[in-house]
């Protein structure tokens, strides 16, 4: 009788597990990372100056510096570049003829520099990044300034700030 029970006890609770209709299912998740890049002038890159006579004596005016954001997901460069070869004037009616300010009048150096660079209408190298991540870094900006060059009137120069990974 013990004997019944016990398997009678062994039936009532491995049947049900057996009895219980079972199905599996998968799938696949994929997951396609592209290269990603990010850059944005936090400060500094609406600016106007207004020279004096010892920005003219000094041959040149120092503009506030611009913070850049950057980042991507692989090494990379900061560029920069001025976006025409001349700036753009306007004679703020003195009558004067466009003086044609060749772009390189704007210069740029990473802040702490060794000296400035003359900007050119080509992407020219900022800073370099060896490992993927987001970095701040502090662009200098200087206007050369010249009195025989430079007579008066407003001139503007729009530039560049670009990320690339090489």
């Amino acid at each position: 009788m013990k004997r019944i029970l016990f398997t009678a006890l062994v039936l009532a609770l491995v049947l049900p597990g057996m009895a219980k209709a079972q199905t599996t299912d998968g799938g696949t998740i994929a997951v396609n990372i592209g290269e990603l890049l990010y850059v944005d002038i936090t400060a500094g890159d609406n600016q106007t100056l207004t020279p004096a006579l010892a920005d003219f004596d000094a041959g040149f005016d120092d503009a506030a510096s611009l913070t850049v954001l950057s980042g991507a997901n692989a090494p990379y460069d900061l560029l920069i570049e001025g976006d025409n070869a001349a700036w753009a004037y306007n004679d703020n009616g003195s009558g004067n003829a466009d003086p044609s300010k060749p772009v390189a009048d704007l210069l740029f150096q990473l802040s702490g520099g060794s000296g400035y660079t003359a900007m050119t209408t080509s992407p020219q190298t900022v800073e370099s990044f060896a490992a993927p991540g987001t970095n701040s870094s502090t662009v200098d900006l200087r206007v050369a300034l010249d009195y025989a060059d430079d007579v008066e009137g407003i001139y503007t120069m729009n530039y560049t700030v670009s990320v690339v990974a090489p």
